[in-house]
């Protein structure tokens, strides 16, 4: 076989998870070098696939797949540094790996980048540049940065506000299965944000980002069940979304859930 069939190869046991053969295989044939091999090994490490989780040594071959110019594993590596993971935060080198990767053509990379410079993390924080960077994600159809571009629409953040843009956007994000977007959606249609109000339409959004794990759609569809508005009222209902959306981080569903467990 050529270097292209032996690497395909390598990288397909590996996400099939046999770790030990692949490993076996790419030093035999010298393919530890390669930087998609070195990609496949890190993914193995971050996902326990085939061997056991670990951060530290995902983060250390992503870092050597990125140096050698790979754009996925400059992403993931960003990512690592931004989050912690295998590695102590390091927000310039977050900012540094992401630009890379978002500047060689990684959609997830922009979206990130867009969220850098939303919340100033190693960089200046600039509205109009992370407006930018997800409308260049958005428009190759990735749904969180369409999510996100909805977002800065809805909230005239880094461009003038534009209900009908952000509906647009939550629109195809959510058909898309972005849960958030669909909670989103869910609330343009209660209050008329870019289109009619339709209750009926809000309360199925709600239920369907809830459905696909959205805190915020969780809270929101336990608001309803709560309040009895578009839907018949069931507060045990309520109060189990409200717990769900709660153990997830969302801080309105926690208060509410308090203010209904003190009736």
């Amino acid at each position: 076989m050529g270097k292209h069939n032996d690497v395909k190869a390598v990288v397909g046991k590996f996400d099939r998870g046999d770790f030990a053969d692949a490993m076996k295989m790419a030093t035999e044939n010298g393919l530890v070098r390669d930087p998609e091999v070195q990609r496949a090994v890190a993914f193995a490490y971050m996902d326990g696939c085939g061997v056991e989780e670990d951060p530290r040594k995902a983060f250390e071959w992503f870092r050597m797949s990125a140096e050698q110019g790979d754009v996925m594993s400059a992403c993931n590596l960003g990512n690592c540094y931004d989050i912690g993971y295998g590695t102590e935060q390091d927000p310039a080198n977050a900012y540094a790996w992401t630009e890379f990767a978002a500047d060689n053509g990684s959609l997830v990379a922009m979206a990130n980048l867009g969220r850098i410079y939303e919340m100033g993390k190693g960089v200046g924080k600039s509205p109009e540049k992370a407006f930018s960077w997800y409308s260049k994600a958005a428009a190759y159809g990735y749904a969180d940065a369409q999510y996100d571009l909805g977002y800065c629409y809805e909230q005239g953040f880094g461009v003038k506000q534009d209900y009908a843009k952000c509906f647009e956007l939550y629109n195809k994000a959510a058909a898309q299965g972005h849960a958030d977007a669909q909670a989103y959606l869910g609330v343009c249609y209660e209050l008329g944000r870019g289109t009619r109000k339709s209750g009926r339409r809000a309360i199925a959004m709600y239920r369907q980002a809830a459905e696909n794990g959205s805190p915020r759609g969780m809270f929101l569809y336990g608001r309803c069940l709560e309040t009895g508005d578009f839907i018949a009222q069931d507060l045990d209902a309520a109060r189990r979304m409200y717990e769900q959306a709660a153990e997830l981080g969302d801080d309105d569903a926690a208060e509410c859930l308090d203010k209904l467990n003190r009736r």
